[in-house]
């Protein structure tokens, strides 16, 4: 149950964080503006499946929407109350 309900709310994190970054852009600008930007693609339908919650994104997603972004990678679950042990995993992660 504690799983389910952390799983719930890093998923709601993610997808608070792209939706503020995505701003008023159309999914599909969105999506070109990510590949002009870092090289790298990200569909448009994954991206709007992330920021309604239907799908959990890669970690390189995740890198890829910083690198765009210009965050820090942890910014992505900063309105989640992790445990000192998560938020380890979680910080050892941005650092790659």
């Amino acid at each position: 149950m504690e799983i389910k309900l952390l799983t719930k709310t890093l998923i709601n994190s993610i997808r608070r964080k792209v939706l503020e970054i995505k701003g008023d852009k159309s999914y599909e600008a969105f999506a070109q503006e990510i590949k002009t930007k870092t090289g790298q693609s990200i569909h448009y339908t994954s991206l709007q499946k992330i920021a309604t919650g239907d799908r959990v994104p890669s970690l390189e997603m995740l890198s890829i929407l910083a690198e765009y972004a210009g965050i820090d990678f942890k910014e992505f679950f900063e309105s989640v109350n992790l445990s000192s042990e998560t938020s380890g995993v979680v910080k050892n992660l941005s650092a790659d």
